[in-house]
């Protein structure tokens, strides 16, 4: 360090500024690379975040939403008197069966943390339930309709 400064005492004004400005220059630019990458590295995150966490989460919801939709129009159903009614319901709960069916084939490879497989899981098992019970009643209102009127399907 010592014989830099020595150096550096017996050149010009010039050639120290010229020296000066180049180390800073050569500071500014080693800082920039290294922002340049760090950059590069979070925008790779927020993309695997978005791949990965938010196309998981509005799957999700979309899933959830059709769910929803499902109940509804089930509850429609059984309360229709009108079997042109009865059957449009129908069609929407088989519409949103499949959607939510859609959305958690889209959900399944975004899942990677444990504990969202588990929540994942646990709905499926839930769901499956769900479904028996759909089933059942859609089983007693095709009956129900049979019997009040007989020329129904």
């Amino acid at each position: 360090m010592n014989s830099l400064m020595k150096l550096l005492e017996r050149r010009t004004l010039s050639l120290k500024l010229v020296f000066g400005y180049a180390t800073l220059l050569t500071l500014l630019l080693v800082t920039g690379i290294y922002n340049l990458a760090v950059q590069r590295q979070l925008i790779d995150g927020f993309d695997k975040l978005y791949s990965d966490d938010l196309l998981g989460v509005s799957a999700a919801k979309d899933a959830q939403i059709n769910y929803l939709v499902m109940g509804r129009e089930l509850r429609q159903a059984v309360l229709a008197q009108d079997p042109a009614v009865r059957a449009s319901a129908m069609q929407e709960v088989a519409k949103a069966e499949a959607a939510v069916q859609k959305e958690l084939e889209t959900l399944r490879p975004t899942v990677f943390r444990e504990e969202n497989k588990r929540n994942l899981a646990r709905f499926e098992a839930d769901y499956a339930a769900y479904r028996v019970n759909v089933e059942k009643v859609v089983t007693m209102l095709a009956h129900f309709a049979s019997a009040i009127d007989p020329t129904a399907t």
